[in-house]
């Protein structure tokens, strides 16, 4: 190498489309959902999974950057790409992707996976969900795992897809929860994390089986505000009493008894 390469870094910089003639080669790469939010720090980036994750911006040094996720909390975001992987044979081909056995995922839950090559050499890491029984998304790492999907899944009823992963909500609340949980386990605060049924309506007749009326939700919250509370973390589920409940509500109904 020689040595003025030694001496830079090398980024990608978001840049205004120019009028005119079109560029012919260029090809802009994926980007988050939501990297708008980060265009006003003059951004610099890096591929990362097949698409642009952020290095540096101008709003904080690194080690600012640095210390904030140590003591407090930061947004940002991340590369990790969404696969999603669906049809008769999504478990078969899964099965022979990571050495874990997914079989024991259940639908709704996450697990850790990483995946490997025949002779166990590991192309990249992640977050597995099981979203139905055939249905599963894989938020990958920086690797080729897309190649390595299509060369196993000859021969198998199987679609290898992107989900177009744009509506971030859900996920920001599951690791809303995570972030909060790791600060509460550590000692840093007390916290009450209520898991809210839904959907939130007004009282009628239906036949939901994790409703929260919307003045069941005002009265519980109205009471968690004031709670004394010793451990450093609590999950309590809130929902209405109804036939067929799906959430066990016992806790709360045990704090609020304190309460009282």
């Amino acid at each position: 190498m020689h040595d003025s390469l030694k001496k830079v870094r090398f980024s990608i910089k978001p840049s205004v489309i120019e009028k005119g003639r079109s560029l012919e080669l260029a090809r802009t790469l994926p980007v988050h959902p939501l990297t708008y939010q980060e265009l006003p720090f003059d951004p610099e980036y890096s591929q990362y999974a097949g698409r642009l994750t952020t290095e540096k911006l101008s709003n904080a040094t690194p080690d600012e950057m640095y210390w904030k996720t140590r003591q407090e909390l930061i947004l940002r975001h991340t590369g990790e790409y969404p696969y999603e992987v669906s049809g008769p044979d999504a478990l078969k081909l899964l099965q022979k992707i990571f050495p874990r056995d997914i079989s024991k995922v259940n639908v709704g839950r996450c697990s850790y996976q990483f995946a490997c090559y025949h002779d166990g050499g590991m192309i990249t890491d992640g977050l597995l969900l099981r979203i139905e029984e055939n249905k599963f998304w894989f938020a990958q790492a920086d690797g080729d795992l897309f190649s390595w999907y299509k060369a196993n899944a000859h021969g198998l009823n199987v679609n290898i897809s992107d989900p177009d992963v744009t509506d971030n909500n859900l996920f920001c609340a599951h690791m809303t929860e995570y972030v909060l949980k790791e600060f509460a386990r550590d000692n840093m605060f007390k916290a009450i994390n209520l898991r809210l049924g839904w959907p939130i309506i007004s009282k009628k007749k239906n036949d939901y089986t994790s409703v929260l009326y919307i003045e069941d939700l005002v009265r519980i919250l109205s009471s968690t505000l004031n709670l004394d509370i010793s451990e450093y973390w609590n999950n309590l589920h809130v929902q209405s009493d109804c036939d067929n409940q799906r959430f066990i509500t016992n806790k709360l109904k045990t704090f609020l008894e304190k309460k009282d």
